[in-house]
């Protein structure tokens, strides 16, 4: 019992502690509980942004945002997004060369 509480309020911290910057040059991940982690991601290596929403996040208004960058021959995948496609919008408004069809934004 005393593990599955523990295991329970690891988990919890565990989402309360990760969120996302959109910073003018690039999205940051932050992560952790007791040290903090911050992975960087410039806008200019985003070629596809997806936002995936199931009837729970449409009704609450949280997704996943699926950001397809090639140099890293992978899809980034940030999960429990409030407004995903508020996200979309403002990475939209930081990277004017997302203009003119060069990357393709797709609602799934």
């Amino acid at each position: 019992m005393v593990i599955q509480t523990a295991m329970i309020i690891i988990v919890v911290l565990d989402w309360v502690n990760r969120y996302y910057e959109l910073r003018p040059d690039e999205i940051v991940q932050i992560s952790g509980i007791i040290t903090k982690r911050e992975v960087e991601y410039p806008y200019g290596n985003i070629q596809s942004i997806t936002v995936i929403q199931g009837l729970m996040g449409r009704i609450c208004n949280f997704g996943t945002i699926d950001i397809y960058i090639p140099t890293l021959w992978n899809d980034l995948y940030f999960t429990e997004v409030p407004d995903p496609h508020k996200f979309v919008e403002i990475v939209k408004e930081f990277n004017p060369t997302m203009e003119g069809g060069k990357f393709l934004f797709r609602h799934a």
